[in-house]
């Protein structure tokens, strides 16, 4: 059983398929980030592994799983960039992903 409980592992999760599982983990530290005062260093962890999951979902044509990723993403630049790309490959409109 894969535990997540670092960057190694959240990769690992991803490599090895156990992208739901990867997904929980970051939104734990999206909450984790928002509560610590002055969390610049949290939030780029948090940008990159957002940034991660999203390539991995979207590799797999996961687009609705990708929304979800987006959606949360805790950098507005991270975040409009995500969009651009999900709707540049999925060929799909945003609001209909």
């Amino acid at each position: 059983m894969l535990i997540i409980i670092d960057n190694d592992s959240f990769k690992e999760a991803i490599r090895r398929g156990h992208l739901r599982k990867a997904e929980a983990w970051l939104n734990k530290q999206r909450i984790t980030a928002a509560d610590v005062v002055g969390a610049s260093h949290t939030t780029k962890n948090v940008d990159g592994w957002e940034r991660i999951l999203f390539r991995a979902l979207k590799g797999l044509l996961r687009y609705e799983d990708a929304k979800r990723v987006v959606e949360g993403s805790v950098l507005p630049e991270s975040k409009q960039s995500r969009i651009d790309r999900l709707i540049e490959e999925s060929g799909i409109p945003y609001d209909e992903i």
